[in-house]
C-alpha cells in the first residue's frame, strides 16, 4: 500500500485575502491536495486613507476558515501574519546554541524597552557578518493583539494551531520549493511553463545554493526576501508599494471596484477569458508597468545591500510570490528593468498525482498566491 502523509494545513492572512493549501506526501514527493483562495472585498475596497491597524488586518471569522478548509484530513495548522503586523530587527550577537540564542535575542529586546516580546528569530552564518566573531541574527517581533486574535480564531474554529511563521522564513521554503519543482522537472509532465511539485522534501540539495530574491507582493507592503542556501540572508520592507497602491487609483480610474480591478487581474495572468475594452486593457497594462517599474527600484536596493562587504551575494533570479503575483505581465517587466531573470511562483503537481485516487481535492496547479500556505503545509518532517 502507497504511504501517504499529510502536512499541516498552510494558511497566509493579508488584508486583501485568505490563502490556505494543504500538501500530500505520496509515493516519494510531495503534491498539493488543497489550494483555496477568498478575497476579502471589505478589505480590497476599504478607503485609500486606511491604514494597515490590527483590526482591520484580519477581517475573517471562523466559518471562513471551515470553508476553506472543507476537505482536509487534519485540523493542525500554520499560519504567516502580514509584515505590517510584525516589526524586523538585525542585530549582531555572540554565537550560541539556540536555546540560549534565544535568550539572548528575549534579552536584546528588552532592553530596548519591550516587555515579554513575542517573537521568532533566525541567525546568518557567521562568514557574513560584518561585524568580527558576532553573528548576524534577524528578529521579527509579532503583533500581540493580532497573535492573541489568530489564537483565538483557530481555537474558535476548532483548530490545533501548531505555529505561526514570518514571511522571510516562509519566502525561503517557497523559494526551495519552487526550485526543487524546477530541477526535477519531467518534460511531458506539465506545460513548458509548468514546473513538477516532486521530491521537495529536503531544502539542502545544490538548487539552493545560487541566490534568489523572493519578492512577496502583498496588499500594504513588499517585502524583500535574499535567499541563498535555503537560508533568508537579508529581508527588506519597504513602507510603500504594496498591491494597495496599483489596485486602489487604478480602481478609481477605470469607474470599478477594487474587487473587480483584482479578479481582472487574476484572470489575465493565468491566461483566462476576460470581457475588457482595448481602453481599459491599455490603461490596465501602462499603470501595472509604473506599478513593478518602482518594485524594481526596491530590488535594485535589496541587491546593493547584498552586495556590499561582508554579504557580497548577488542574486541569479527574482521570484514573485503572495497576493501581488497576480499583476500581469509583472515578471518580464521586472526582467527588463533589473536585467536578472524574473518569474511568477507557479507550480503544476505531478499529474499521476491523483490516479487511482478518489481524493476530490488533488489540485493540477498551485499559483503564487498560494505559495506561501503551501510552503507551510509542506515545511514539516515527514514522520
Amino acid at each position: 500500500m502507497a504511504r501517504r502523509s499529510t502536512g499541516c494545513i498552510g494558511i497566509e492572512f493579508d488584508a486583501s485575502g485568505i490563502a490556505c493549501a494543504q500538501a500530500e506526501f505520496a509515493d516519494g514527493q510531495w503534491n498539493a491536495r488543497l489550494d483555496r483562495y477568498m478575497q476579502h472585498p471589505a478589505a480590497s475596497d476599504a478607503s485609500s486613507e486606511s491604514q494597515p491597524v490590527t483590526a482591520a488586518m484580519l477581517p475573517v471569522a471562523s466559518t471562513d476558515l471551515l470553508m476553506l478548509t472543507a476537505g482536509a484530513n487534519t485540523p493542525s495548522v500554520k499560519c504567516v501574519l502580514p509584515m505590517e503586523l510584525c516589526d524586523l530587527r538585525v542585530m549582531y550577537l555572540p554565537e550560541a546554541p539556540p536555546e540560549e540564542m534565544r535568550l539572548l535575542v528575549q534579552r536584546e529586546l528588552e532592553s530596548g524597552g519591550m516587555r515579554d516580546p513575542l517573537f521568532d528569530f533566525w541567525t546568518i552564518p557567521v562568514e557574513y557578518s560584518t561585524h568580527h566573531n558576532l553573528v548576524p541574527v534577524n528578529a521579527i517581533i509579532g503583533n500581540p493583539y493580532a497573535i492573541g486574535q489568530v489564537v483565538s480564531l483557530f481555537g474558535d474554529g476548532g483548530f490545533s494551531l501548531n505555529a505561526i511563521d514570518t514571511i522571510p522564513t516562509a519566502s525561503a521554503r517557497a523559494v526551495n520549493i519552487y526550485r526543487e519543482a524546477k530541477r526535477r522537472l519531467d518534460p511531458p509532465a506539465c506545460h513548458e511553463d509548468e514546473y513538477s511539485l516532486l521530491n521537495i522534501v529536503g531544502t539542502g540539495s545544490n538548487s539552493d545554493a545560487a541566490a534568489a530574491i523572493a519578492v512577496h507582493a502583498g496588499w500594504y507592503g513588499c517585502t524583500y526576501t535574499l535567499v541563498t542556501h535555503g537560508i533568508p540572508m537579508l529581508a527588506r520592507v519597504p513602507v510603500r508599494n504594496g498591491l494597495r497602491s496599483l489596485v486602489q487609483p487604478l480602481a478609481s480610474l477605470l469607474g470599478m471596484p477594487q474587487s473587480d480591478v483584482l479578479r481582472m487581474m487574476r484572470g489575465l495572468s493565468r491566461n483566462l477569458p476576460v470581457r475588457a475594452s482595448d481602453r481599459l486593457l491599455r490603461t490596465l497594462v501602462e499603470s501595472c508597468r509604473n506599478w513593478a517599474v518602482n518594485i524594481a527600484e526596491e530590488i535594485l536596493k535589496t541587491i546593493a545591500y547584498s552586495s556590499r562587504p561582508g554579504f557580497r551575494i548577488v542574486p541569479s533570479e527574482i521570484i514573485v510570490i503572495g497576493p501581488g503575483s497576480i499583476v500581469p505581465g509583472i515578471a518580464e517587466i521586472l526582467e527588463l528593468e533589473v536585467n536578472i531573470e524574473s518569474f511568477v511562483w507557479k507550480i503544476c503537481s505531478s499529474p499521476d498525482s491523483a490516479e487511482g485516487s478518489s481524493d476530490i481535492n488533488m489540485v493540477p496547479m498551485v499559483w503564487g498566491e498560494s505559495a506561501v500556505a503551501l510552503a507551510l503545509s509542506a515545511s514539516q518532517e515527514i514522520q
